[in-house]
This record gives C-alpha cells, sequence and structure tokens, in this order.
C-alpha cells in the first residue's frame, strides 16, 4: 500500500463523515421543527377545547335596526380584542325561501359584567353586542353569530314582527 493510497482512504473517510453529519444535522432540524409545529397545532386545540361562549339573549329594536344580544365567557379562554370577532346576521324572511343575509354597519362590543381585568374578555364575564344594521329586516325569524378568533362559534334566534 502506498501513501497515495492511504490519503485517497483519509480522504474518502472524510467526506463519508461529512455526508453523514450533514444528515444527521438535517434530520435533527427537521425532527426539531417538526416538533415545534406538532406542540403549536395541540396548544390552538387546547385553546378551542377551553373555548365555550353562550348567548343569554337576543333582541331586535325595529326603531334603530340593531341587534342587541348578551353573550356569556362560559369556557376559560380570554379575549381582548374584539375587533378579531366575527358577526354575521341571516334568516329566512315571511313568505320567502331564500336565506336574507343583512348587511351590518357597525358591532360595538361592551363588556358590561366586569369581573377582573379591564377591557378584557374573561371567563365567566358577560358582553353585550350591539349591531347596527345598514337597513331594516323585513319581518321573519332570524339567527345572530358571534365567532371566537380561534373559529368558535356561538348564534341565538330572534323574531322580528309577527
Amino acid at each position: 500500500m502506498g501513501f497515495d493510497t492511504v490519503v485517497a482512504s483519509i480522504i474518502s473517510i472524510a467526506l463519508i463523515i461529512s455526508v453523514a453529519y450533514l444528515f444527521a444535522s438535517g434530520s435533527f432540524a427537521l425532527v426539531d421543527m417538526a416538533s415545534t409545529e406538532y406542540k403549536k397545532a395541540v396548544d390552538k386545540a387546547v385553546e378551542i377545547m377551553n373555548t365555550k361562549l353562550s348567548v343569554l339573549s337576543v333582541s331586535y329594536d325595529n326603531t334603530t335596526n340593531t341587534v342587541v344580544a348578551d353573550i356569556k365567557n362560559s369556557g376559560m379562554t380570554r379575549f381582548s380584542d374584539f375587533s378579531r370577532f366575527d358577526v354575521f346576521v341571516y334568516g329566512k324572511p315571511d313568505g320567502s325561501s331564500e336565506t336574507y343575509y343583512a348587511d351590518i354597519k357597525s358591532v360595538v362590543f361592551d363588556i358590561v359584567a366586569e369581573l377582573s381585568n379591564p377591557g378584557i374578555f374573561d371567563p365567566h364575564e358577560i358582553v353585550r353586542i350591539n349591531v347596527e344594521l345598514a337597513q331594516a329586516l323585513p319581518n321573519g325569524t332570524y339567527v345572530l353569530v358571534v365567532c371566537a378568533p380561534n373559529g368558535v362559534c356561538c348564534s341565538g334566534e330572534f323574531t322580528v314582527g309577527g
């Protein structure tokens, strides 16, 4: 065995070790990233399981075209940003088979039973939602749907007229 064979063997072994290191470090990074994303998914699922909103009352005022609802945070999730909530009003006008979707002009959230943490919708607190509509609702049966930022929704039914 000559000196050139020894040098070639050393270079080959160094190359094999380098490639093995690259594979090992890449695998570690992949596993680390996957476990971090899995933890985020589990945290999101736990947050959704701990969220429960309950509609206490829903009413409609014909004179101001406003739907007023009281919602209780019956779960364990806290909400600090009401701008991320979604609100929908839809229903069936009397004598119509089509679904009517109301145009919402503005939505105002006001915590009426503040227990702690001012401005944060904590568990067991009640928020009053005033939904001003762009136009009056025709007589019929309607549903108010309120969805939290994490996708958990609650709904309440109300009747206009009759």
